[in-house]
């Protein structure tokens, strides 16, 4: 059966269980897999930034009130929270 590496597709020989023909090949299939994660998750933590810093602006201004609609007009999206609070 032939094997063949998980990053550059060239014939591997040797062990049995190899993925990777060399160290570095092996280095760059995890670290493209890790960069593809991290991308994920900054544009998570934007999101729940900018969804902070809204509810923060209208919690600063003392609104009590606020329409689903203006919320989701300033690019607060509900999908996207850590927690949730109520006085009350």
């Amino acid at each position: 059966m032939e094997r063949f590496c998980l990053d550059c597709g060239s014939k591997i020989t040797g062990r049995a269980d190899r993925k990777f023909c060399s160290d570095a090949c092996r280095i760059n299939y995890h670290n493209s897999r890790r960069k593809h994660d991290e991308y994920f998750v900054r544009l998570i933590n934007k999101q729940l930034k900018r969804n902070r810093d809204i509810l923060e602006k209208h919690y600063r201004a003392k609104r009590i009130y606020v329409p689903v609609n203006q919320l989701h007009l300033e690019g607060f999206r509900e999908k996207y929270h850590t927690h949730t609070a109520t006085n009350g």
